[in-house]
């Protein structure tokens, strides 16, 4: 996935800030289940209250803990996001 950044598409931002989390959520609304990556996750729902909403969060938050280091530096220089309600 790429970022816009000023105009110009980036995969190596850090992910923080208005204007880049916007582009993300834009490429998850434009992409859906398809802009699932590594880095990346998108729920329509996850109800954390709920048991199976709190086990699909932590998964993937376990999973982008354990990936290797130069794995995870290739994109959002290293960072994940997790995208829930879209």
């Amino acid at each position: 996935m790429h970022v816009k950044v000023g105009g110009w598409v980036s995969a190596n931002v850090v992910p923080l800030g208005v204007r880049i989390l916007w582009s993300v959520l834009d490429h998850v609304v434009a992409n859906g289940d398809a802009a699932e990556t590594s880095y990346l996750e998108a729920k329509s729902t996850a109800h954390i209250a709920v048991k199976q909403g709190l086990v699909q969060v932590v998964e993937f938050l376990l999973a982008c803990a354990n990936r290797l280091p130069e794995d995870a530096a290739r994109h959002f220089e290293g960072y994940a996001v997790l995208v829930i309600g879209v």
